[in-house]
Order: structure tokens, then sequence, then C-alpha cells
């Protein structure tokens, strides 16, 4: 081979390396260059986020400024090798204001937490554009609108929440179309009112306080990995449909506050890992279905404010051994309470009241160590109270004549100061309705309320009463002259008394609601009881 090939051998070789090289150095900075964009594009995006966000003060975003990396800015999470948004945290952080549509151009975002603020105005449809977004919380603020249909369009979406705001009109079908992948749903306590056709890998469903109306579709079956839902306080009507029992991974459901009717399909029994069971509050009819012993791991059973009837099988409640809460009231079981209840040995509340049961109380109620709250009223129990559940009583009645009078008198104490703690929540339980005037983030709206049937939490009864005591209406003293009345043998005052508070109680619990006695006829009559026993104990008894 002559030196004028290898010459050209040379310069060919030469020239692909150098090419080589060449095409590096421009792909590098193409390549940093794109980034250099992308990166901008990061922070101009959430710089005009932070001002619809906060509009004019930036008191929660302080951090986010020219003097630090946007990927060091408060809430923002990059990727380690781009230097990307993916993650956008900013719970509880009072924010308010709108989200801005730039929140589409964060291409990169995977998860965002918009949790607890006070964010008004419409979610934005170009959500659409985050393709790779996974998570999205806009939970517990003032959004309004209708859920954007471009939403359904993040076909990686696995977790939605959208729970307690003030969205309104259906859930768009795109959410059955693409999703797929959606496992969490949560959209409870807006004003939506329909339900389209959801992906099947669904693991929770959380739509309980909007206004969904019809009846509960056949189709609810098809959802097999449900271990989650929560249907309750919507305008729902219809029977249950039996393919509900294909759910056979459903560990809680909660369809309590709607209006469904029929009978409770025998196929809830292969629900077997069912633990919790909410019911209550619809109109079904007929008897428990015996099939539903097969829950055999249940521990909060409510069935009241219902329609149901029929003896309560003994089969049926001894299967629940890891019973906690039983709640039959309000039903019209009749024939004897079962006494296999016995075998629930964790059995902490039972309310079986306002049914037509009859016989004996069972004795075996006397077994259940932890039981502590029982209401058994309203039915026709005859018989003696069982021993056991007495045996902790204190007496009232000593031996002797002076003592009996004495004991009996304060006796009427406790019932007088028992019928004062129950007006005092009556009162307080009709007050706080009327004084609410806009719901809190962490309770159900007043939209989902019915009008014959409110909610009231535990807490505010109890900071509403100061712990149910009857001191919210009479002061200490009051109670002294009480107890120096009874012990002077001032009965006819003592029984006086007595009724007048009964009959507040009872005209505040009537059934009907319109029928109530009203707050302020409450709190006169209240003040008239009060005065009365003032002027009672101002007279002195005559000498003997």
């Amino acid at each position: 081979m002559d030196k004028s090939i290898l010459k050209i051998n040379c310069i060919v070789h030469i020239s692909f390396l150098l090419c080589i090289v060449v095409g590096i150095t421009l792909v590098s900075k193409s390549f940093k260059l794109g980034m250099a964009m992308g990166n901008e594009t990061d922070r101009l995006a959430l710089l005009a986020l932070k001002d619809q966000l906060v509009g004019s003060s930036h008191a929660g975003l302080l951090s986010w400024n020219a003097s630090l990396h946007f990927c060091e800015w408060q809430g923002v999470r990059c990727g380690r090798q781009k230097q990307r948004v993916i993650g956008l945290s900013l719970p509880g952080m009072k924010l308010g204001g709108s989200i801005s549509p730039s929140i589409g151009n964060l291409s990169f975002l995977r998860e965002a937490n918009l949790y607890d603020n006070s964010l008004q105005g419409n979610i934005s449809s170009e959500f659409e554009q985050l393709r790779r977004l996974r998570s999205l919380n806009l939970s517990q603020n003032n959004l309004q609108g209708n859920i954007p249909m471009e939403l359904g369009n993040c076909s990686n979406l696995v977790f939605l929440n959208l729970s307690y705001n003030s969205l309104s009109g259906e859930i768009p079908s795109q959410f059955g179309d693409h999703m797929k992948n959606l496992i969490k749903l949560s959209v409870a306590s807006n004003d939506l009112d329909t339900v389209a056709n959801l992906s099947a890998q669904l693991e929770a469903l959380y739509m309980g306080g909007n206004q969904i109306s019809g009846s509960i579709p056949q189709g609810i079956g098809n959802l097999y990995k449900l271990t989650d839902v929560y249907l309750g306080a919507n305008f729902l009507t219809g029977k249950l449909p039996v393919s509900i029992g294909q759910l056979q991974n459903l560990g809680q459901f909660d369809l309590s506050l709607n209006n469904l009717t029929g009978e409770i399909p025998s196929s809830i029994g292969n629900l077997s890992r069912l633990v919790y069971l909410y019911l209550n509050g619809n109109n079904f009819q007929g008897m428990i279905p015996l099939t539903l012993r097969e829950c055999k791991d249940m521990e909060e059973l409510d069935l009241s404010l219902n329609k149901l009837g029929g003896t309560v099988s003994d089969q049926l409640v001894a299967a629940f051994q890891s019973l906690i809460t039983l709640n039959l009231s309000h039903n019209s079981f009749n024939g004897s309470f079962p006494s296999g209840i016995s075998n629930s040995k964790n059995l902490v509340e039972l309310y079986v009241d306002n049914n037509n049961f009859s016989g004996e109380i069972p004795e075996q109620l006397g077994d259940i160590s932890e039981l502590r709250i029982l209401h058994m009223q309203g039915n026709n129990f005859q018989g003696s109270i069982p021993q056991a559940l007495g045996t902790e009583l204190p007496k009232c009645f000593d031996e002797t004549a002076t003592k009996k009078r004495n004991g009996l008198w304060k006796k009427s104490i406790v019932v007088i100061i028992i019928s004062l703690s129950l007006a005092s929540v009556s009162v307080a339980f009709i007050a706080i309705l009327c004084c609410r005037k806009q719901p809190r983030k962490d309770m159900i709206p007043l939209s989902m309320q019915r009008e014959s049937l409110f909610q009231v939490s535990y807490k505010e009864l109890v900071e509403a009463t100061n712990g149910f005591s009857a001191l919210n209406f009479l002061d200490s003293r009051l109670l002294e002259q009480i107890n120096e009345q009874s012990s002077e043998g001032r009965g006819q005052n003592m029984l006086d008394c007595l009724v007048s508070f009964t009959n507040v109680g009872v005209a505040c619990s009537v059934e009907v609601p319109v029928e109530r006695m009203k707050i302020e006829n409450v709190v006169t009559e209240l003040h008239a009881i009060k005065a009365r026993l003032l002027i009672w104990n101002s007279y002195k008894e005559p000498a003997d």
C-alpha cells in the first residue's frame, strides 16, 4: 500500500473522529441548553404560581426569591439529575388566591399537595399537561365549579383527593375511560351529583356528603379491588344491588344517611372481610340476613334508623366475637334479644332501644366486662334487671327511717341533675344548629344535612355543655340550695322542680323537629325554674 493511500485513510479516520467530537459537543451543549431552558420554565411557573397563590402578601412563601435556587424553595422538591420540579408540598400554609394555569408547565411534576388552605376559584384545566402526575391533593379548600374533564387525562394519576370543597356538577366520565391507574378517589363533602364509571383498579372511594342521587348501579360489583367505600350522607335511592357481594375485599362500607329501600341482600354475607358496616339512616326493610354472620371480623355494625323487623337470630349475633359497637336502635325488631351477644367479649356499646323486643333481658349481658354503654329503653322487656349488670351500683337507702328519707331526696337530686344535664345537652344541641353559619373544614357541610337529622360532633357537645355539666344553667350555689331544700324536707318543691326540668327535656326531644320547643322558650323556661327555686329557698320554715 503506497503512502498516498495511507495518508487518505488517516485523514478519513481523523475526520471521522473530529465529527464524533463535534457531535458530542453539540449534543452536550444542546442538552445543557435544554436543561437550562427547562429549569427556567419551572422557575417561572413557580413564580407565577406564587403570585396567584398568595396575592400581594407573599407571607407564606418567603423563601421563594432570587437568593436561592428554586429547588431550595420551601415545599419544592426536584429530581437529582435534571433539577426539574417533581414535588410541590404546601399543606396548611393559609394560602389564598387561586391555582395559576402555569402549574401545567411543571411537566415533570409527580406529586402536588395543597391540602388545608383557603384556595378559591376553579381547578385549572392545565392539569391535563401533567402526564407524570401520580398524586394530587387539593382537599379542604374553597375551590368551586366543576371538576375539569381534562383532569381525567392524567393517565398516571393514582391518588386524587378533592374532598371538602364546593365543587359541583358531575364526576367526569374520563375518570372511567383514562385515569386506569387510579387507586384512591376522594371527593367527599362537595356538591357533586352524578357518579361516572370508575376504574376497576380503584381501592378506596370516598364520595360521602355530596348530593349524589339515583340508585347504586349493578356495575359497582366490577370494582372488585375496593377495600373502603364511603357513600354516606347523599340522596341515593332504590335497592342495594346484589352485586355488592362481589366486593370481597371490602373492609369498610358506609351507606348511611341515604334513602335506600328494600331488603339488605343476602349476598352481603360474601363480604367476609368487613370490619365496619354502616347502613343506618335509610329505609331498609325485612330481617337482617343470616348470611351476615360470615363477617366474623366485624367490629362496628350500625343498622339503626331503618324499618327492619322480625327477630334477631342468636346465631347471627353469636358470630360477632370481635364486635365493639352494635346499634340496632329505632327499628321494629321483636322477640327476645339474643343471649348470644355474650360471645362479643369486647363489646363496649350496645344500642337496641326503640324496638319491640320482649321477654327478659339476657343474664349473659353481665358477662361482658367491657360493656360501658347500654341503651335498651323503648321496648317491652319484662322481669328484673340482671343482677350482674347492677353489682357496682351504689345503695340508695339505709336502714333507719331518717336515712331512708334523706337517701330518697338525694336520689331525687341525682335525677334532677341528670334531667338538667339532658336539658343542657338538648339546648346546646339546638343552639349549635341555630348558630352554625359556615361549616368547619373538618366537618360535614350544612349542604349535606337532612331536614330531620343533623350531625353534631361529640367534641362540640362536650365543649358546649362543659363536659355535660348541669352547671351550664345552674351555678354551684343553686345546686347547694337544692341539696339544702331536700334535707329540710321540702319534697313538693323538689317534685315540682323535677317535673319542670323533665318537661323541658321531653319538649326538646320531640321526634318531629318542627314540634320541638323553640330555643328562646327553652331558655325562658329554665330561667323561670331557676327563679322559682330561688324564691322557695328564700322562705324559712317555722320553728318547731
